[in-house]
């Protein structure tokens, strides 16, 4: 659901997100775990090894990203952080990082998951939102920076309102 500025609840699913899901819990032994200072560095493993399958390296956008993921978990106590892991065989294979917008409202940051694991990314966002977010009428699942896969995911769903994408050019 969304109060008209983009903020959205994720509690809903597609048959093919739902199916997924259920292929991971049926697939592997997965448990959810806050994150906290003593699993940041298995975390921080996580990030690094996506990057590294990804090429973070020659994306500015995701070498950006890295730098920011890496600066929270560094930070982690100090910053008022919400975040959650999916824990698959005592090794965090996907996690997600968010905070307290206001009263109504949790902004997720970022969602990484091992892509190798089908259904992680379905996981993390329903175990996360279920553990950490059920106080926050709307939940912010920020920008998908026009990645095609990311905005489909986010229609899977069904928000109430998803905010119109332009593209300035000098």
């Amino acid at each position: 659901m969304d109060d008209g500025r983009g903020k959205t609840r994720s509690s809903t699913f597609t048959s093919t997100s739902a199916s997924t899901f259920s292929s991971a819990l049926e697939k592997y032994r997965c448990e959810y775990r806050q994150i906290n200072a003593g699993n940041v560095p298995d975390c921080l493993a996580l990030e690094t090894s996506w990057c590294n399958l990804r090429h973070c390296d020659m994306d500015p956008g995701l070498a950006a990203e890295q730098r920011a993921i890496a600066a929270c978990f560094e930070n982690w106590e100090q910053f008022s952080l919400i975040g959650g892991a999916v824990v698959v065989e005592g090794r965090i294979e996907a996690f997600a990082i968010g905070e307290r917008l206001n009263s109504t409202t949790a902004v997720v940051h970022f969602e990484k998951a091992n892509p190798e694991l089908r259904g992680m990314y379905q996981l993390i966002n329903q175990w996360f939102s279920r553990n950490e977010l059920s106080e926050y009428a709307y939940v912010n699942r920020e920008q998908d920076p026009g990645i095609e896969g990311l905005r489909k995911a986010k229609e899977s769903y069904h928000p109430r309102h998803m905010v119109r994408k332009f593209t300035v050019r000098p």
